[in-house]
């Protein structure tokens, strides 16, 4: 279930391969990956910290890349933090690609592998694109369909299949989360959403 477009880097190289980035402004994408990150620790300004991440992955129709002669869609990716409070970033993305959604415990992310909306990428320091913001698609504009699998991983009900396909920098931060360390017990609720 792996996305065409990521090569899991098995021999451990860590050399990375440079393709132009999307250019800055308005594209269309359809969620085709959620992966459950869990707990992550982050550090900011020396206070850490630690967080649910969750990792949406988005194919940009029509925009395609080289690789080995072979020509691949372009995918953008973002790391979100499992959050439903107003001011966080989930709450946007999922908004923009189910604007019926409602934000509340019961919504289930798995349900917006699929769907598309219109995202706005602008650049990090670095010159990589990065996606600034997500919103919904306007009234008559649709996405292109895709080829590629669509992918859910929850690092609650772990399926090794999908995760074996994952990138190698996935499966080390699935591997270091700390939800790995100290699962919940007894189906508790949390109030967040479910990634399925």
């Amino acid at each position: 279930m792996a996305l065409s477009g990521f090569k899991n880097n098995s021999n451990g190289n860590k050399g990375k391969s440079k393709f132009e980035p999307l250019s800055e402004g308005v594209h269309t994408g359809r969620l085709v990956q959620i992966i459950d990150l869990g707990i992550q620790q982050d550090e900011y300004q020396g206070v850490v910290s630690e967080r649910h991440k969750v990792f949406f992955t988005f194919e940009i129709p029509g925009e395609t890349v080289n690789v080995n002669g072979e020509d691949l869609p372009k995918f953008i990716s973002t790391e979100l933090t499992v959050s439903l409070f107003e001011k966080a970033k989930l709450p946007s993305f999922v908004k923009a690609l189910d604007p019926t959604a409602k934000l509340d415990e019961t919504l289930n992310l798995a349900d917006l592998v699929g769907k598309g909306a219109q995202l706005n990428i602008g650049r990090t320091k670095t010159g990589n694109a990065k996606i600034l913001n997500a919103m919904p698609l306007a009234k008559g504009m649709s996405v292109e369909e895709t080829n590629t699998e669509l992918v859910v991983f929850d690092i609650d009900n772990q399926d090794s299949s999908v995760l074996s396909k994952l990138p190698n920098f996935i499966q080390e931060k699935i591997a270091n989360s700390l939800s790995q360390k100290s699962a919940p017990k007894g189906g508790q609720k949390s109030g967040l959403p479910d990634i399925m």
